[in-house]
């Protein structure tokens, strides 16, 4: 009979190392055997024994904390046993920020229970009197019940706080895209282009500066093939717009007619408000590098 022991570890940066340590008996096979198969008593197979697993984490509680802005103050009070309600609610955020920093958004129970296990073994005082006496910090799920403790608590209330973004950011920013496309294509319809003229506009702009009134009689009437093409291709960069349609900066008020066809509402926003928004504006340009190049 022989005994395999494997000892895995992954080094991971923070305060934090892990081991996982495994045992298991294993049988010798028969083609290893030395017996001849035929002088071997016909014994039933026996099934390998479950693995046994003991997954440790080491977490310096102490540095965790102290490496944080007032984390000295929270040592402090957790080395007392007196930790108030404001303190402990810190604490835990902290402890959340590095369990996602070092084990991503879900971390595993058993990351959690070594958590809760090194707060009270490295400040005893913090320890319960019920049970094995972390278990105010992190319970495991048993049965029906789900886990609970104050960093299961400050966990799901954080992932249900970024699901719920998530969800909201994609459903407005859906909802923007879709109700600016249409208002564009409401107001843009008016020119009544098939889509074979609209590209036939398009090829003749490419490569006609003149007369100018056609130009700008194509450019209008394209508006809304323009409009559709742009944002079906986010990522397009400005460079590649502008060749595909040169006009929008080679010839003078193209990029105002668009806006005005799309939001006829709001084309003269900009110039009855100019006094009440240039000293903003100006004040925004001062601060960046180089806005000059893109006069």
């Amino acid at each position: 009979m022989y005994m395999l022991t494997s000892l895995c570890s992954q080094p991971l940066t923070g305060n934090v190392s892990t081991s996982l340590v495994v045992g298991d008996e294993l049988q010798p096979s028969a083609e290893n055997s030395f017996i001849d198969n035929e002088e071997q008593p016909a014994t039933p197979p026996r099934s390998r024994t479950p693995q046994s697993k003991k997954f440790k984490i080491d977490f310096n509680i102490k540095e965790i904390i102290a490496a944080q802005t007032g984390g000295d103050e929270i040592v402090h009070q957790m080395e007392t046993g007196l930790l108030p309600h404001r303190s402990r609610l810190q604490a835990v955020r902290i402890f959340e920020s590095h369990l996602m920093e070092m084990f991503g958004d879900r971390p595993s129970s058993d990351v959690k229970l070594c958590l809760a296990k090194a707060i009270v073994d490295q400040f005893p005082l913090l320890r319960d009197e019920d049970g094995e006496g972390y278990e105010a910090w992190f319970t495991s799920s048993r049965g029906k019940h789900c886990a609970t403790g104050y960093i299961e608590e400050r966990l799901r209330n954080v992932i249900r706080k970024r699901c719920k973004n998530r969800a909201v950011l994609a459903k407005a920013k859906e909802a923007s895209s879709s109700s600016l496309l249409s208002t564009v294509t409401l107001n843009y319809t008016t020119t009544e282009v098939t889509h074979e003229e609209a590209e036939s506009m398009t090829t003749w702009l490419k490569y006609n500066k003149e007369p100018l009134a056609q130009v700008k009689e194509f450019m209008e009437k394209t508006a809304a093939s323009r409009a559709v093409y742009v944002r079906s291709h986010p990522e397009e960069t400005v460079a590649t717009i502008v060749d595909e349609y040169p006009h929008l900066l080679a010839t003078p008020g193209m990029i105002e007619q668009d806006f005005r066809l799309m939001l006829p509402e709001a084309a003269d926003a900009l110039f009855l408000k100019w006094g009440q928004m240039s000293d903003g504006i100006f004040e925004y340009a001062n601060k960046q590098n180089n806005w000059q190049q893109y006069e």
